[in-house]
């Protein structure tokens, strides 16, 4: 895990330097600034003349701090509405974008949505298209996608840019209008033409997905580049995408990530979600848990499916964060409810272990269900398992062979593993032992651990493949460096008979030693044997019994017989007991 802590450095450190500025030169920028407050006051004079095109020059320079005016959004509004009332279409449209994000004025978006419609009467084309968005979107109106579309084809045919956009990417979601990914593709192309940003990342979205279009991933990062260039923060996300898995351009992780950070930078979710998790993972940059913490975060907040999902891992696991179980669900439940469906799955656990939320096996296993309808592979695994095990379902074993064998169908190791199991055990299936050792070698392949000791345990008994002690011993060590615990047992097993390895005692109680601290019971069976015969460490028979009585309470029949040999030697050594049943 990386370490904690922020390290707050910036990407680039210029050295201080002394910049000298010609006194022409600042004689100069004084004179601008002074001539630019006379404008401003000319502009003044003639706006309170009752100026229209005054009035609405002001209210622009007063919304954008510009020209002399200082910021002020009530300024703004104030002289918006004057050119408004006094005809201005122009003002109505910029005084209606006032009343639905609240600039200088409470947010009002039915009087904007009247106002908008007064402007889009009058032909106004921005004000048709802010007028399809209200009937998209439900904003002052009530939601109407077949209505916005009529409006923004209204906008688009007589050229405006952002209508074309809006009205291709109802196409290519099928929003009010039949879905037509060609149609999409061709209103994208005659708004990118004009060089609107947006279309030209949604262009290049079609170009690499192969969407109304034949594939091209080099012509996508260059529509991703463009709209880049223009400052559009999505296309730069996307652009960065590019060179993280180098689709169309020359994979560059440290690229990658510049072009993540100046997305996030500007409040680009998905970029935000990114950026985190290439810390993360260490992908382009130093992995840092909670550097991804807090970027996770911030998309988080902007309600981010992914990113809720990404931080309720981190709150699971405590990765840069606090573990917080409860928080970790309800990131899980939030990310769940926009239809992320590995979230399900992740939902899911909490409710089958009762980790942040009350222990709900029903839950659980409707959850994995619905993830696994969506193609998840592990979600399709943990169901198969809830079949398997009946957990929250009814047991069902061939219900389980179908679900492993669609999540095997995508790799997924666990379910690899599982499958190869009922093969082996002719559980839902015909045995097949030869099939088993495919599927577990399968699972190795992934690098899955409990798969590579399955393999491992193939080659020890010669099921489905050669016997072969040595190629055994290789596999569980794999498995058992993993951290896997049977696999650790198993390798003891061989130390301490001499089977494929040369016999080693000690080396046998080092790996029990690490399976029983994993709580593996037929691992602390053979620590007890060792600690009872002094086998690789000094003989303690109090801590053997206590090693067995742990392993019995797990169902070790070995344990128990163990114990009860135990206990016969007792009473022979103490022939009072043995006859009359009770000690000296």
């Amino acid at each position: 895990m990386a370490k904690k802590g922020d390290e707050r450095q910036p990407l680039e450190q210029e050295e201080a330097v002394m910049v000298y500025i010609a006194p022409g030169v600042m004689q100069s920028l004084a004179g601008v600034a002074a001539r630019k407050q006379e404008s401003l006051q000319e502009l003044m004079s003639a706006a309170e003349d009752g100026d229209l095109e005054a009035e609405y020059r002001l209210a622009l320079d007063y919304c954008n701090g510009e020209e002399g005016a200082p910021k002020d959004e009530k300024k703004a509004f104030f002289w918006f509405r004057r050119a408004a009332e006094g005809g201005n279409i122009a003002a109505q449209y910029d005084l209606a974008l006032c009343y639905i994000q609240g600039i200088g004025t409470p947010a009002d978006p039915v009087r904007a949505a009247e106002l908008l419609a007064a402007a889009a009467e009058a032909g106004y084309l921005p004000a048709i298209c802010e007028l399809g968005l209200c009937y998209e979107l439900g904003t002052g109106v009530a939601r109407d996608p077949q209505r916005a579309a009529e409006l923004y084809r209204e906008a688009a045919d007589q050229e405006y840019a952002p209508a074309q956009c809006n009205l291709g990417f109802f196409y290519y979601q099928g929003i009010g209008v039949e879905e037509d990914a060609a149609q999409a593709v061709s209103w994208f192309e005659k708004s990118a033409q004009q060089g609107y940003p947006r279309a030209l990342c949604l262009l290049g979205e079609c170009y690499d997905r192969g969407a109304g279009v034949e594939r091209d991933l080099k012509k996508a990062a260059e529509l991703y580049r463009g709209a880049h260039e223009q400052g559009y923060a999505p296309g730069t996300c996307s652009l960065g995408l590019c060179y993280e898995l180098g689709r169309g351009v020359e994979a560059d992780l440290e690229k990658a990530v510049k072009l993540y950070r100046q997305a996030a930078d500007q409040g680009e979710a998905q970029a935000q979600c990114n950026l985190g998790y290439c810390y993360y993972q260490g992908i382009g940059v130093a992995e840092n848990d909670s550097k991804a913490a807090q970027w996770f975060a911030k998309a988080a907040d902007q309600g981010h499916a992914r990113a809720q999902m990404l931080l309720g891992e981190c709150f699971e696991f405590g990765y840069g964060v606090e573990k917080d179980l409860a928080k970790a669900a309800e990131l899980y439940r939030l990310s769940n409810e926009q239809g992320y469906v590995p979230a399900a799955c992740s939902l899911g656990v909490c409710y089958e272990f009762g980790g942040g939320v009350e222990r709900d096996l029903k839950k659980a296993a409707e959850l994995y269900r619905r993830a696994a309808e969506c193609g998840h592979p592990r979600a399709q695994c943990n169901f198969g398992y809830c079949c398997y095990r009946g957990i929250g379902v009814e047991r069902d074993e061939k219900e389980a062979v179908r679900w492993f064998r669609r999540a095997a169908g995508q790799d997924y190791g666990r379910a690899l593993d599982l499958l190869g199991e009922c093969y082996d055990r002719g559980t839902g299936v015909e045995q097949d032992l030869e099939q088993a050792a495919k599927l577990y070698r399968r699972a190795h392949e992934q690098g899955y651990a409990p798969g590579t000791c399955s393999l491992g345990l193939c080659y020890e008994l010669g099921r489905g493949v050669p016997e072969d002690k040595k190629e055994a011993a290789l596999l569980y060590r794999q498995a058992a460096d993993k951290g896997d615990r049977n696999a650790q047992c198993n390798l003891g097993f061989l130390y301490y008979h001499g089977i494929g390895v040369e016999q080693d005692h000690r080396q046998a109680v080092q790996w029990f030693t690490k399976a029983a601290d994993q709580g593996h019971a037929r691992g602390r069976y053979w620590l007890g044997v060792c600690l009872e015969k002094g086998q690789g460490l000094k003989r303690d028979l109090k801590k053997a019994e206590e090693l067995y009585r742990q392993a019995a309470g797990q169902g070790s029949r070995e344990a128990k017989e163990a114990l009860e040999r135990l206990e016969r030697r007792r009473k022979q050594k103490n022939p009072f007991k043995r006859l009359f049943g009770f000690g000296m």
